[in-house]
């Protein structure tokens, strides 16, 4: 018997009862890798350039939910304009992703990513996404609909420094504007309609050496009434340090009475002899007790990257907490494979 059938048994054979509906998808999701390796092969003529396997789990309680993943990203197809595809496979989706970009020399640039997932648990799930520059403008729509909840399609998505919302059938529409007033300050505008939980923010962005500072409105039109509250935030961002903090506080009120949000990140490059990066930490946590249309209020975690051989080991941890006090645990682990890397262009 070859040795990887004999592990995929002694694995079986360890597993309750109830936990075979997930092997068996897992099992199942082999196809999908075989097409994959096929489309490689393509991929060393097209210009792929990322093949990425993940899985891991989220558990809180006796309620363990593990997942596992195997996509394609960045599949060129075109180069003007710039067309790309990308595939993937879960035990929660299939999905496709379509991205395309469009350059317009000096007068600037536009890019568009769509993807559709059909989810296994029922349901369906399409986005879209628009973003473009001229001059000193930035300007992005975003759109979409769906009729399975984000945590149905990807569990991990719950632990998310910006969590999609938890609805299980409805859309979304919205506009982020950005206006560079001069070198160093921006305008920001940003706002989204969702039926349960809307939102308008109104921020001013000043970058100094160093430090950004911001500062700016929100109103958040939600189930349970208006919230508002005014932000502050700082970003210190040194030019040639291999780290970079932020941190931004939000202070208001809405029909409950005050109301707060803190979000705090960090990041760090890890670099070898020659100053060059091989790899890459981040951290977050976030408590925003104001939000009604997310999962988990408190969320924190932790993301690994770092070069090994062709590709890139990934490793995350994570954390949350509901408003009723129910805590949530989850981690994923995987490697991402430079394709490129495989087949050097002569």
């Amino acid at each position: 018997m070859p040795v990887h059938c004999f592990l995929n048994l002694s694995f079986l054979l360890l597993l309750p009862v109830r936990d075979l509906v997930f092997w068996r998808t897992l099992l199942a999701m082999k196809r999908l890798l075989i097409f994959l390796i096929l489309l490689t092969a393509f991929a060393a003529n097209a210009r792929a350039t990322e093949l990425e396997v993940t899985a891991g789990g989220v558990f809180s309680g006796s309620s363990n939910q593990f997942s596992a993943q195997i996509a394609l990203s960045n599949l060129n197809v075109l180069e003007n304009p710039d067309l790309s595809l990308g595939f993937a496979l879960s035990t929660e989706r299939a999905g496709v992703l379509i991205g395309a970009g469009f350059d317009f020399g000096p007068l600037g640039r536009a890019s568009t990513d769509t993807s559709f997932e059909l989810i296994f648990a029922g349901g369906v799930r399409f986005r879209t996404n628009l973003r473009g520059t001229l001059g000193p403008v930035a300007l992005e729509l975003d759109g979409g609909f769906w009729t399975a909840s984000s945590y149905a399609a990807k569990h991990f998505i719950i632990f998310e420094r910006n969590p999609e919302p938890v609805s299980t059938n409805s859309f979304l529409v919205g506009l982020s504007a950005q206006y560079r007033l001069s070198r160093n300050l921006t305008l920001k505008f940003g706002g989204r309609y969702v039926p349960e939980s809307s939102r308008v923010t109104l921020a001013l962005e000043n970058r100094s050496g160093a430090f950004t500072l911001s500062g700016g409105a929100l109103l958040a039109p939600q189930t349970s009434g208006l919230t508002f509250g005014a932000t502050v935030g700082v970003k210190f961002v040194p030019e040639d340090a291999p780290y970079r903090l932020g941190i931004e506080i939000l202070l208001g009120g809405k029909p409950s009475g005050f109301t707060f949000g803190l979000a705090l990140d960090a990041s760090y490059d890890f670099l070898n002899v020659d100053e060059e990066k091989t790899g890459n930490l981040t951290a977050f946590f976030a408590f925003e007790p104001w939000r009604e249309d997310i999962a988990l209020p408190l969320r924190f975690g932790t993301n690994l990257e770092f070069n090994l051989g062709p590709g890139a080991l990934l490793a995350s941890g994570f954390g949350g907490a509901t408003n009723a006090g129910i805590f949530y645990a989850g981690f994923q682990l995987g490697y991402r494979l430079n394709i490129e890397s495989l087949f050097p262009q002569p």
